[in-house]
């Protein structure tokens, strides 16, 4: 998922965006990085506000600059993408051997110095590592890419600056924005969930018009529904929504750098049409019903019937454990204020709290 639109240089920027920019990386003050043993560990000018911000510090201290044959790397090698990996883009090594994690840094639109939020992606080793044709691959559960959030992810965004002065694109995969950074040399950006899209910037779009290079998603998906609600979002704060898509057969940009090579990157991002008028809508039962299985289900502790809330495990990434137990007037509390359209007992449609909606 891709949106492209022009960023407003902030004050001190230099004018241009080319290699220099691009070996330092959006997210990292070159002055806040020591040496330590095998690479530069970034300390990032984290403000550790909150136990989440404690999370990314903690994360980035045990990362190191991506190398030229260690793990993400190869793995970014075998996605078709050949050039020098922005520096926020980094490696963080985990207990298990022949595996390692990618870790994409994150800087608040309110705070664009500061490394606020960053996404873990687990990779692990294929081949034969004895005669060095060892590549990686993104570890998948459940038919789902083991990757995890850590932050304010809903107003961060990660940067990877490029040459060219043509309008800045916007991705929701590391994968595709690097890309389209490649074949095309324009700033790219990367949201962490579709649901975020809307959360853009306009400072950041100070020509007012941004496109969305989409994924090809099943018209019925909840990814789907919330593309469409985060292009409402865009064209009420005063943009214009353009929208552009591989080909029907391929599934995202990186994919179709892959399929079809870099002129077929440049083709549909220049291919772009005008999105209609989203109208805002409230999200459909069974698009909330599946976000909340995913979160919480309902139990017994010491007798007594209680809602439990999924969080990830720290200690095995991709794990999901219990987190806090909460009773059903509790939880009824702490989700009344989303309301859901239901339907009473005469099959007349009424506003009901999410918490008792998803209890019933």
């Amino acid at each position: 998922m891709v949106i492209q639109g022009k960023i407003a240089p902030r004050q001190g920027d230099h004018p241009g965006r080319g290699a220099e920019a691009n070996s330092q990386g959006a997210n990292f003050n070159p002055n806040r990085t020591r040496s330590e043993g095998d690479g530069q560990v970034a300390e990032a000018a984290i403000v550790a506000t909150d136990p989440a911000q404690a999370v990314v510090t903690d994360i980035l201290a045990r990362t190191h600059a991506v190398k030229a044959n260690d793990g993400v790397a190869r793995y970014l090698r075998g996605r078709g993408i050949t050039i020098p990996i922005p520096n926020n883009v980094r490696v963080r090594r985990v207990k298990r051997h022949a595996a390692c994690e990618m870790i994409v840094t994150a800087q608040s639109y309110d705070s664009p110095f500061n490394v606020v939020a960053l996404q873990r992606t687990r990779l692990e080793a294929v081949g034969n590592a004895v005669d060095g044709t060892t590549g990686f691959v993104a570890s998948r559960k459940d038919g789902k890419k083991m990757c995890n959030s850590h932050g304010p992810i809903s107003r961060a965004i990660a940067l990877f600056p490029g040459s060219d002065e043509g309008p800045v694109v916007i991705t929701e995969g590391v994968e595709d924005a690097l890309s389209i950074l490649q074949e095309t040399k324009r700033t790219v950006g990367v949201v962490f969930g579709v649901r975020f899209i809307g959360n853009v910037s306009t400072a950041t779009v100070p020509d007012g018009e941004v496109v969305i290079a989409a994924d090809n998603d099943a018209p019925d998906s909840a990814a789907a529904a919330e593309l469409n609600r985060a292009i409402g979002v865009l064209q009420r704060n005063g943009l214009r929504v353009l929208l552009a898509r591989p080909p029907e057969d391929v599934h995202d940009f990186n994919d179709l750098l892959r399929q079809q090579g870099g002129n077929a990157v440049r083709a549909a991002i220049d291919a772009a049409v005008e999105a209609p008028e989203m109208r805002p809508t409230a999200p459909t039962n069974a698009t909330l019903l599946a976000e909340m299985n995913e979160s919480f289900f309902v139990t017994t502790l010491k007798g007594k019937t209680q809602v439990a809330t999924l969080g990830e495990d720290p200690e095995f990434p991709g794990q999901q454990v219990i987190t806090s137990f909460s009773t059903f007037e509790d939880f009824t509390n702490l989700h009344g204020n989303r309301r859901v359209e239901a339907f009473d007992a005469d099959g007349k449609p009424v506003q009901v709290g999410l918490g008792r909606w998803w209890l019933r």
